[in-house]
This record gives structure tokens, C-alpha cells and sequence, in this order.
């Protein structure tokens, strides 16, 4: 006979759900630029199949730029984002 309450637990690894968010908008005064936003939610989640340790949840929001252009007619784009930091506190 199996153990009843393992069939309860969830897996570890394996979290409930989580959320990407992102949207671009390119600049009409300025051709070729294009700005950028993302928003990335993931919940709390086990470590072990005992589901004693867990990482908290946790959320994040970037945003970023892209300029496109030629020279000598050679497609350039360049990038820029600024990702903030994530942090998880292991509780046990």
C-alpha cells in the first residue's frame, strides 16, 4: 500500500503558476528606435520532495531600448535593457 500523503505533495522543481509579460512600442518621432518592457511573476515553488525547503515567490521588471539602422547598407541594431535584480530566500 502506498504512502497517501505523498500523493499530496507537490513536485519539487515544478511550481504553480508563473507570468511573462513584455511590450514594445516603437517611437514614431524617431525611426528605427523601439522601446521595450517586460514583467516576468513566479510563485513560490519546493526544493525537495518532503516540500519542507521553499524559494518565495518573486517578480521582476525590465526594460530595455533598440536602435536599428545602416551604414554602407549593413543592417546595425543596438541594445540596451536594465534587468532587475532577482532574490529568493530559502526557508527550512
Amino acid at each position: 500500500m502506498s504512502d497517501v500523503t505523498s500523493h499530496w505533495r507537490a513536485l519539487f522543481g515544478t511550481g504553480p503558476p508563473s507570468a511573462n509579460l513584455g511590450a514594445e512600442w516603437d517611437v514614431p518621432t524617431l525611426q528605427g528606435l523601439t522601446l521595450t518592457s517586460r514583467g516576468i511573476y513566479s510563485s513560490s515553488q519546493y526544493l525537495d520532495q518532503s516540500n519542507v525547503k521553499e524559494i518565495d515567490s518573486w517578480e521582476r521588471f525590465d526594460v530595455g531600448a533598440r536602435y536599428a539602422f545602416k551604414v554602407e547598407e549593413k543592417n546595425i541594431t543596438l541594445r540596451a535593457n536594465a534587468y532587475e535584480g532577482v532574490t529568493a530566500d530559502i526557508v527550512g
